[in-house]
């Protein structure tokens, strides 16, 4: 499992890494990189994140950036990023964006998300899956989200009570 938390933007956040029962902590990077902070993803191990001060309202004016990256030792071409959220309660004044790469475009947005709707289920095309949350200067009493990610294999069938569906 992997989480991290602040009670401020510029407080240092304790990034806790779960392998099993062993932690380990890193008190050097912040909650919400405005630069792209980059997490792996893997095929054994599903990974959290959650907005700055999850469960209570995240801070205003903040950009954060992630990168989702399939792990290396995986063969890029065979495996995708998945998403699925465990929590979403976002403002729709803020937004939580997903982009299909490693960068920011508009033609390669995804989805964006706000209000307190469940988002899907969301897949990459290829390797990268970059994430973007950003709020505005207003306070609200929104949650912020919990979404889990992982590396999948290309067209994998999932079977769920009488429906099946075709990951791409």
């Amino acid at each position: 499992m992997f989480f991290f938390r602040a009670s401020s933007v510029t407080e240092q956040a304790n990034i806790i890494i779960g392998t099993y029962n062993k932690y380990m902590f890193f008190n050097h990077l912040l909650a919400c990189p405005s630069h792209r902070h980059v997490f792996t993803a893997t095929a054994s191990h599903n990974k959290t994140i959650t907005s700055p001060n999850y469960p209570s309202h995240p801070d205003s004016n903040l950009n954060c950036n992630w990168l989702l990256e399939v792990n290396s030792s995986l063969a890029s071409d065979e495996y995708i990023v998945k998403v699925e959220f465990g929590d979403f309660d976002v403002a729709c004044d803020d937004a939580l964006k997903f982009y299909d790469g490693d960068s920011i475009t508009v033609s390669n947005l995804l989805r964006s998300y706000c209000g307190g709707t469940h988002p899907e289920v969301i897949y990459s095309t290829g390797r990268y899956l970059f994430v973007n949350f950003y709020t505005d200067n207003d306070y609200f009493t929104f949650r912020g989200f919990s979404f889990s990610f992982s590396a999948v294999k290309k067209g994998i069938v999932l079977s769920l009570m009488d429906y099946t569906l075709h990951v791409p």
